[in-house]
Parts: C-alpha cells; structure tokens; sequence
C-alpha cells in the first residue's frame, strides 16, 4: 500500500476518533461527570483541554452547551435535534433521549 494513503487513511481514523471521542466526553460531562473527571480520562490538564485553542476541547464545550439548550426546552419538539457544527465543518446531531441513555443506572 503506498505510504501517502496510508497517512491519509490514519488522518481520516483520527479525525473520526476524535469526532468520537468529543461526542462520548459531552455525554459524560452532560450525565454529570466533572471536566476534571473527564480530562485526566483523557490523559490531559482540564486547563488545557478546555482552553479556547484547543479543538476537541472546544467540540466538547459545543457539544455540552447543545445537551444544555435541549434540557432547557424539555417540551419543546424543535428540540429534539440540535445540529452541532465541530471545529472541522462535521456536523453531528443531538437526539432527544426518549428513553433512559443504555448507560444509565436503572436499579
């Protein structure tokens, strides 16, 4: 396999990942994790990881304030999606939770 689509493909997995990864630390920080908890998961300093520069960092903080906006309008239907746009032009989509999250304590 030539080496530059080698690079290309590893680019391509690592901005999935971190798309990935942003969407998982929103979550867990929505559910109620602490950006502490959640950064030294990550391996980083929660000052550098929410830092304006940096972006997964800011992808998160997008992706919270997205959860944050539905859970302020719990009845209203225009809601229940919230288009994200990440630092790279990806746009992910927040659903309404309609049913307790799989993750969830339910005892």
């Amino acid at each position: 396999m030539n080496l530059i689509i080698q690079v290309l493909l590893i680019s391509e997995l690592k901005k999935a990942l971190d798309h990935e990864l942003a969407v998982v630390a929103a979550w867990a920080i929505h559910e109620g994790d602490s950006k502490n908890s959640v950064a030294k998961a990550m391996h980083k300093h929660p000052s550098d990881l929410f830092s304006k520069r940096n972006l997964i960092g800011s992808d998160i903080q997008r992706l919270c304030a997205a959860h944050d906006e539905m859970e302020a309008h719990p009845d209203d239907p225009a809601y229940d999606i919230i288009p994200v746009k990440l630092h790279d032009g990806f746009v992910y989509e927040i659903h309404r939770q309609k049913y307790p999250h799989p993750a969830a304590d339910l005892t």
